[in-house]
């Protein structure tokens, strides 16, 4: 079974399709399916790369291999991402209007325009 085939067997899972629908849609045996699902129970596949990961106890769930398989995911996947708390602000030295997610308290819209704000106070 390829690392795509994987993926897209697990994604199916995460949508709620069935043992049965999955293999029909995968064109693959349900026993198939079912044991691949199962075996990974307590080692889990990355969500981007479909590599390996062995879950520790005790330890929050891991759903990416590492930090490189995060990020690539996390920005290839903007329009799946619910951010609720998004916070629109003006730029000290461009004027601009931005958004970012998390913080509160930004002043400038990227680090130029931070670092040209602080060349001029020098």
């Amino acid at each position: 079974m390829t690392k795509e085939e994987k993926l897209r067997i697990l994604e199916l899972r995460d949508k709620g399709l069935s043992y049965g629908n999955i293999a029909k849609e995968m064109g693959m045996n349900k026993s198939t399916v079912q044991m691949f699902i199962l075996s990974i129970k307590d080692n889990a596949v990355c969500k981007c790369c479909g590599a390996s990961i062995v879950q520790r106890p005790k330890v929050k769930k891991k759903i990416f291999c590492d930090v490189r398989c995060k990020n690539k995911w996390w920005n290839s996947h903007h329009d799946e991402i619910k951010n609720k708390t998004m916070h629109s602000f003006v730029c000290l030295n461009c004027g601009g209007s931005f958004e970012r997610y998390g913080i509160k308290n930004r002043k400038y819209c990227s680090l130029d325009c931070y670092y040209k704000a602080v060349k001029v106070h020098e």
